[in-house]
């Protein structure tokens, strides 16, 4: 499938969200999700969204894939960035990591539910192949199950 290094980032961002869940739940000191958390932006999320940005969706735009799809990634991008903004002001409490795990977490049930199905489902070998190309220009994210910190176990 073209969008397999999407789908396989999605799942490293799912288990980030898990393990900020987790440590919200064991009560972990807000210093060390607030550093989770930027290391997560830093690493990883950050990488991901500019891979869709750059990569997939002016695909889409070139397409004429649905714009209502492309407009609600780029509206939950801009979502997350705000809140990756706010945590920098405002990360003392566990309900802003909450919020970012249940926003990315949002976002990627879209994705692999709605918009990824859909592409597969609407454009041809040919657009599909170009998006595969585009994609394998891009890194990979690096995952955090080396964080340091096992907060959330």
């Amino acid at each position: 499938m073209c969008l397999t290094p999407l789908i396989e980032q999605n799942q490293d961002a799912l288990e980030n969200c898990s393990r900020i869940r987790r440590g919200i739940k064991k009560n972990t000191d807000v210093s060390v999700l607030k550093d989770f958390a930027f290391k997560y932006w830093n690493r990883d999320l950050e990488q991901h969204i500019k891979t869709e940005e750059e990569a997939l969706l002016p695909k889409l735009e070139k397409f004429d894939f649905s714009p209502h799809y492309v407009h609600m990634i780029r509206r939950d991008h801009d979502l997350i960035r705000t809140l990756i903004e706010r945590i920098g002001v405002d990360g003392h409490e566990h309900k802003v990591y909450d919020v970012l795990a249940s926003i990315v977490q949002y976002h990627i049930f879209f994705e692999e539910r709605v918009l990824f199905p859909k592409v597969t489902e609407v454009l041809n070998e040919q657009q599909l192949q170009e998006i595969r190309n585009s994609l394998s220009s891009h890194k990979s994210v690096t995952n955090l199950r080396t964080y340091p910190v096992k907060f959330w176990e």
